[in-house]
C-alpha cells in the first residue's frame, strides 16, 4: 500500500479562488487522465474534483511520476507547477488511503455525511476504469470504498436525516409538493446555495423556473436542467403565481414582499434562506402562506448534525477495519507478485539452458527434459514461497521481497 497516493486541494486547505482554478470538468478530467496515460505512462491514476476539493490519486513506486503529474496538471491549467506544488497536500500509504475513505463517506465534507460526494467518488472511478486506468490496486481500493459506504449507510446514522439548508430546503418542497398534483416552484438567487437546492431539486417532477440577477446565468442553468427562467422584472408575477418560493439571493432589504402574493385558495410555502432576510416576514400573516427563514432551518438541522457527529466514531471503526483488509489483500499481492516474479526468472533461465545443450533432442526426450527441469524449478521455488508467506504474515515481506528483486534482477513490476 505504501506505493499509494493523494494529492489533495480542499476547502480545509485552500480559498474558493484557489478551487476554482485548479478544478474541471468530466471533460477535463478525461482529457488530462489519457495524457497521463499516454506520455507519462502512469498505469493507474483517478481525479475527483467538487466545489469543495480537487484530488489525484495514484498508485506508483516512483516518486519521480507524481512530481510529473504536478507539472503536466500545472501546465494543463496554465498555473505555476510551484504554486500547484504548494497548494496539494501530499499523502501515501495507509494514510492517503485514509483519507480517501473519509472523503467518500462524507466525514471530509462541509456538510458532515455529504450524500452527493459517493457518487461524484463513483463517477470518478468509472471514469478512470473506462480508461483502463484502474489498475488491481485501484480496483480493488474502490470496491472495498463503496462497501463501506453500504456498511456506513446500514449501520450508522452518518447520513440520516437532512443536513444542509439547500437539503432541507429541497426535502421541505418535495414533501409539501405531496399535497399537488403540479406543482410550482420558483428559485430566486443562484449563488452558491441557490445552486445547491436546484441540484437538489433537478429530476423531480416538478415545475421549476428560476431567477437570477444576472440573466444568462439562470437561462444557461435552466436550458442545461430543462427548467424554465424568467427576467428579475417578473419577479412579482412569479412569485404570484407559484405554490413554492424559495429565495437565496443576497440583498439588503427584503425583496420579495406580502403583496406579491396575491389570492390564492391554496397553502404556499416560502423559504427564505438569505440573510439579511430577502422575503419580508409580514408574509406569514397570510393564513395561506407556511414561511421558513434561515433560524428555523437551522433548528431542524442542529438534531441531524448532531446525530451525525455521534455517528463518527463508528464510522472511522468500519474505515480502520476496511483498511485492514485492504492491508491483508496488498501483502498477499506483494507475496504473489515476488513469487511470480522470481518463477519466470528461473523460468527464463531454464529456457536459455534447454535451449543451448538440448535444442538437438528428440521431441520425446525433450518433454521429459521439459517436465525435469519444470520440477527442479518448483521444487527450488517451495522453500522462498514458504518464508514469503510466512513474511506477508508477519508483514515484512517487503524485505523479503526486496531481496529476491536484487538476488535475481527481477522485473521491477512484480515488486509492488
Amino acid at each position: 500500500m505504501k506505493n499509494f497516493h493523494c494529492l489533495s486541494i480542499s476547502h480545509q486547505t485552500s480559498s474558493l479562488e484557489e478551487r476554482s482554478q485548479v478544478s474541471c470538468n468530466e471533460q477535463e478530467s478525461r482529457e488530462f487522465l489519457t495524457l497521463c496515460q499516454e506520455s507519462l505512462g502512469i498505469k493507474e491514476l483517478m481525479m475527483i474534483s467538487t466545489c469543495n476539493r480537487f484530488e489525484i490519486y495514484a498508485y506508483t513506486n516512483d516518486l519521480n511520476e507524481i512530481k510529473n503529474i504536478v507539472r503536466a496538471y500545472a501546465a494543463y491549467k496554465w498555473l505555476p507547477s510551484q504554486k500547484l506544488e504548494r497548494l496539494f497536500n501530499h499523502t501515501t500509504g495507509e494514510q492517503a488511503a485514509s483519507h480517501l475513505f473519509k472523503v467518500a463517506l462524507g466525514l471530509e465534507s462541509k456538510v458532515l455525511g455529504d450524500l452527493q460526494i459517493i457518487n461524484q467518488v463513483k463517477r470518478a472511478y468509472q471514469l478512470s476504469h473506462e480508461l483502463n486506468l484502474a489498475g488491481p490496486f485501484i480496483h480493488r481500493l474502490m470496491h472495498t470504498v463503496f462497501y463501506a459506504n453500504k456498511r456506513a449507510v446500514q449501520e450508522t446514522a452518518i447520513r440520516d436525516g437532512q443536513a444542509s439548508l439547500a437539503s432541507a430546503s429541497s426535502f421541505l418542497t418535495k414533501r409539501f409538493a405531496e399535497d399537488f398534483t403540479f406543482t410550482k416552484v420558483l428559485i430566486v438567487g443562484l449563488g452558491e446555495i441557490g445552486l445547491d437546492v436546484v441540484k437538489n431539486l433537478a429530476g423531480s417532477e416538478l415545475s421549476i423556473t428560476l431567477i437570477n440577477r444576472t440573466e444568462s446565468k439562470a437561462k444557461a442553468l435552466a436550458e442545461e436542467l430543462q427548467m424554465s427562467y424568467a427576467p428579475i422584472e417578473q419577479l412579482a408575477q412569479r412569485v404570484a403565481e407559484s405554490d413554492v418560493v424559495i429565495s437565496a439571493v443576497s440583498v439588503e432589504k427584503p425583496i420579495i414582499n406580502a403583496s406579491m402574493i396575491g389570492y390564492t385558495a391554496f397553502q404556499k410555502l416560502m423559504i427564505d434562506l438569505a440573510v439579511p432576510a430577502s422575503i419580508d416576514s409580514a408574509v406569514k400573516e397570510d393564513p395561506s402562506v407556511q414561511l421558513y427563514n434561515v433560524d428555523q432551518l437551522g433548528e431542524v438541522l442542529k438534531g441531524t448534525l448532531q446525530k451525525r457527529r455521534q455517528a463518527i466514531p463508528q464510522v472511522m471503526e468500519i474505515i480502520e477495519e476496511s483498511i485492514s483488509s485492504l492491508e491483508d489483500w496488498s501483502r498477499s499481492m506483494q507475496y504473489s507478485n515476488s513469487l511470480s516474479g522470481l518463477k519466470n526468472k528461473l523460468d527464463e533461465i531454464r529456457k536459455k539452458e534447454l535451449s543451448r545443450h538440448f535444442k538437438d533432442l528428440e521431441s520425446e526426450d525433450a518433454q521429459r527434459f521439459e517436465q525435469l527441469t519444470q520440477g527442479i524449478i518448483n521444487q527450488i521455488v517451495k522453500l522462498p514461497a514458504m518464508q514469503l508467506k510466512s513474511a506477508c504474515q508477519r508483514g515484512n515481506a517487503e524485505d523479503l521481497s526486496e531481496m529476491l528483486k536484487q538476488l535475481f534482477e527481477l522485473d521491477p513490476r512484480y515488486s509492488n
